[in-house]
């Protein structure tokens, strides 16, 4: 299903939950989300379910990964790797 698709999908739900008698539709844009996730924050979130340090690191050192732009590794300060595991 294509971008039109969704919308249109999208649009049928919209107007079924107002003719059932919600009255608020909310539009989330996740685009920029994952850009700005703060790298300590979520840290401290998982390290409340995993308490193997081996895995903590191995997930920061993930997300601190960085990037290549223009032949150089970029280290990430915020945000999450998308497109990958």
């Amino acid at each position: 299903m294509g971008f039109d698709g969704v919308a249109h999908d999208a649009l049928v739900k919209a107007t079924e939950h107002l003719n059932s008698g919600l009255r608020y539709i909310v539009e989330i844009d996740l685009e920029k989300f994952f850009d700005r996730v703060n790298h300590d924050k979520l840290m401290s979130i998982l390290s409340r379910g995993i308490s193997d340090k081996r895995v903590l690191r191995r997930i920061r050192r993930y997300l601190e990964s960085g990037v290549m732009e223009n032949g150089v590794i970029v280290r990430n300060m915020e945000g999450t790797p998308q497109g990958g595991p």
